[in-house]
């Protein structure tokens, strides 16, 4: 299982791929509302996550804001002020067992076209 996360300012999508070879994400997104609660919206995303399957392969997690990869946190983002600073991305690869790539929303976007040809 991988999962890719969009963590928006209003909205959180979480999508999902059995392999990567099914590149189809239509039919595999949930959107939740963010409810500006750190601790509320990541244990729902969490919960969800986990429902879907207990471990994955991969995480990739597009995001509006400046990320710290060494200490794997949110260092500014206008829209996510509750989640600065947070664990939530140690906690992914801790609850996953695996590894967990993070971007901007901007570059994932890109990558996505690049390969899709489509937005």
């Amino acid at each position: 299982m991988y999962y890719a996360l969009d963590l928006g300012g209003t909205n959180f999508r979480i999508s999902w791929l059995n392999s990567l070879q099914e590149i189809e994400l239509a039919n595999n997104i949930i959107k939740i509302k963010n409810t500006g609660s750190y601790e509320t919206d990541s244990a729902q995303i969490l919960k969800i996550m986990k429902a879907k399957e207990e471990k994955a392969e991969g995480i990739v997690v597009a995001l509006p804001g400046n990320f710290n990869y060494e200490d794997m946190v949110i260092e500014q983002v206008n829209n996510l002020k509750s989640w600065i600073d947070k664990p939530f991305f140690r906690n992914l690869c801790t609850e996953f067992n695996c590894s967990v790539f993070v971007e901007k929303d901007v570059v994932v976007a890109g990558f996505g076209e690049g390969i899709h040809n489509q937005l």
